[in-house]
């Protein structure tokens, strides 16, 4: 995969030994029996481009954006065939721009730039319900992590949910610095969020990864580090976290893209392990470990082993149908 091609990879999933890659114009699936061998299995067209993806209860849920705004999308995947079943338009549910969306058992949840937090109820995946949500104008990522969900926005913030009935009840929140967070990872009371420059409000100045201390009462910055490239995902497994990084407003083929591994077993003095560099555009990615799968938008996916923070590297090309090989 070495020429450019006019369709993009915008995001990537891993669900049920499947590697879902959304494409310009199209859903791409793959087997990962072999996680590092994928096969493609089958691949779907979609009316708009799709650019969030999550998978729960047997069925893909695909956000799309086109013209007339977004539109979330219902695939059943059985085998070797990929097929669209229901699509509704978000403007029919709420007036808003999702940025995030994950699954968790019957719910989406849904972190949207202009309407906040919200869940939609996938029990009957033919019937989406819209259930009442929080309005925390700016969100930008989400993530969930058992009875805590943490989500980000794009000025800055960091805000804490708990579960409440069939929804989410704001806890507590932190303004960390002036930058969009683009993710966050949590594991044994550590919260890592990682900082992008641009939101969507233009230039916030601040790219890096920022680690706080949190529970469902208390949040507190512990440390931060100021990075050269935008912070673009992060990902913490038995103390050491992963960043995903993307240079910003360069051309394709100058653009320098990778990750840095992290021990934070004491938050307060992250230690650099070990880098993974290379000429990229880096714009998402999902982690079945130790491999994460990368979406580089140009080029398809890319496959890094992470199992020794010393040292990622890249173990497999993954061809994308629709993008120059």
């Amino acid at each position: 995969m070495n020429e450019r091609s006019n369709a993009n990879v915008n995001a990537v999933l891993v669900a049920d030994r499947t590697l879902y890659a959304a494409v310009s114009d199209r859903i791409v699936a793959y087997s990962i029996a072999d996680p590092i061998r994928p096969k493609l299995t089958c691949e779907a067209h979609t009316r708009g481009a799709p650019y969030l993806l999550a998978r729960t209860n047997g069925a893909l849920f695909v956000m799309e954006v086109f013209h007339e705004g977004e539109e979330l999308s219902v695939f059943t995947h059985a085998g070797e065939t990929l097929t669209e079943s229901v699509r509704i338009h978000v403007a029919d549910f709420v007036s808003g721009f999702p940025r995030d969306m994950r699954a968790d058992g019957n719910d989406l949840i849904v972190a949207d730039i202009y309407r906040g937090l919200y869940t939609i109820d996938i029990s009957n995946a033919e019937h989406p319900l819209l259930r009442e949500g929080v309005m925390v104008p700016g969100l930008q990522s989400v993530h969930h992590s058992g009875t805590m969900l943490f989500a980000g926005s794009d000025h800055g913030d960091v805000i804490s949910f708990t579960r409440s009935g069939d929804g989410w009840k704001p806890g507590v929140s932190l303004s960390v610095v002036e930058g969009c967070v683009e993710s966050l990872a949590f594991e044994n009371g550590t919260l890592c969020a990682a900082f992008g420059r641009y939101g969507s409000h233009g230039y916030t100045g601040f790219s890096g990864i920022a680690f706080l201390e949190c529970d469902a009462a208390s949040m507190r910055e512990r440390s931060r580090i100021e990075l050269d490239r935008n912070a673009m995902g992060v990902h913490i497994k038995d103390g050491v976290a992963a960043v995903l990084l993307q240079e910003w407003g360069h051309e394709w083929y100058d653009t320098a893209s990778g990750v840095r591994m992290y021990d934070i077993a004491d938050p307060d003095t992250p230690l650099l392990l070990g880098t993974y560099e290379r000429k990229a555009k880096f714009e998402h990615w999902n982690i079945a470990w130790p491999y994460a799968y990368v979406a580089d938008r140009m080029f398809g996916v890319r496959i890094i082993d992470l199992s020794d923070p010393k040292s990622p590297r890249e173990v497999a090309e993954v061809p994308v149908p629709g993008l120059s090989g």
